[in-house]
């Protein structure tokens, strides 16, 4: 191995200029504060963007009115109609027996035959109002007449009573409650 090297431009570099060659500045003590503080920064915002716009699309926050405007046609009310060939499922939702049979009375008493006619004790006694369920739309109509012969009661859309396919057979469903009173 040589002991002498060939020269270069570094040998003959005169001692008063200052720096020669790639030096680079020592970095300002703040910095690693300020970084830190940016990506949390970051990290907020995209974490409040992003519950914002989940909160949009499930359609929790909706933008301007989204009511659509009034239309000129209105539907027309339905009109409570009595229909006998519906089958009607008697709960007793009270603590007064004598309330199941005298539910079966208005109901043949207004043209339901005893093979139409299905009664049961409820689980709950504490039931406040009498109700009429049907299960279907359509059904609505004969549901509103059966709630006005059991003095008016509440009628709801649902199935829970339903007993066997909805399309098979028509059944309407009567919840007898505390202020049960027969229409006079």
């Amino acid at each position: 191995m040589p002991s002498n090297f060939p020269r270069d431009r570094f040998d003959d570099v005169a001692r008063d200029k200052g720096r020669v060659g790639a030096h680079r500045a020592e970095l300002p003590r703040s910095r690693g504060w300020a970084t830190f503080l940016w990506a949390s920064v970051a990290a907020v915002v995209l974490f409040v963007g992003g519950v914002f716009g989940a909160l949009v699309v499930m359609g929790k926050i909706t933008f301007g009115d989204s009511a659509s405007p009034e239309s000129s046609i209105t539907q027309a009310p339905i009109e409570a109609r009595i229909d006998t060939n519906y089958s009607v499922l008697i709960l007793n939702a009270t603590p007064d027996a004598e309330k199941t049979a005298e539910v079966t009375q208005i109901l043949l008493a207004n043209g339901w035959t005893e093979d139409k006619i299905f009664s049961i004790d409820s689980d709950d006694k504490d039931f406040e109002h009498t109700t009429v369920y049907y299960p279907l739309p359509g059904d609505q109509s004969p549901a509103l007449g059966l709630a006005g012969l059991m003095g008016d009661a509440l009628i709801d859309e649902s199935d829970a009573y339903q007993v066997g396919d909805t399309n098979e057979s028509a059944q309407l469903t009567i919840v007898i409650g505390a202020d049960f009173a027969p229409a006079g």
